[in-house]
């Protein structure tokens, strides 16, 4: 008897989102979620990637403001779990640069780098 091989399919990167504005905007509210749009604007969401349900960003402030902030919120089946930037209003999780940085997500997924811990250690071992 022979046995058949199966063959592996290669996982498929989403370049979709099941995210949406409307929960960006429910999470954030009218004001952030508009000032967010703003940001969007001015291109301030920057280094964007995405570490399983997990997106980053670092997002900087508002001309004449320099100021980079950290952002880090979590994503699972098209809801956000959990939020957080370094800015002075972002640790209760509804700021304009969480709001850039969700809204920019459920945009352009793609844009957003697949970090692994693999590929982490690569790029820190130089290889």
């Amino acid at each position: 008897m022979m046995t058949q091989k199966r063959k592996r399919r290669k996982p498929q990167i989403s370049t979709s989102s099941p995210l949406t504005e409307n929960t960006i905007h429910s999470w954030v509210g009218e004001a952030q979620f508009n000032r967010g749009l703003q940001y969007i604007q001015l291109d301030l969401v920057q280094e964007r990637q995405r570490r399983g349900s997990v997106v980053h960003s670092l997002c900087l402030g508002k001309p004449p403001n320099t100021t980079a902030y950290q952002v880090s919120s979590t994503v699972v089946q098209g809801r956000i779990v959990t939020s957080h930037c370094t800015c002075s209003i972002g640790k209760h999780g509804i700021c304009p640069h969480i709001s850039a940085t969700l809204t920019v997500y459920s945009r352009e997924p793609a844009s957003f780098l697949s970090v692994t811990f693999f590929s982490r250690l690569k790029r820190v071992l130089g290889w």
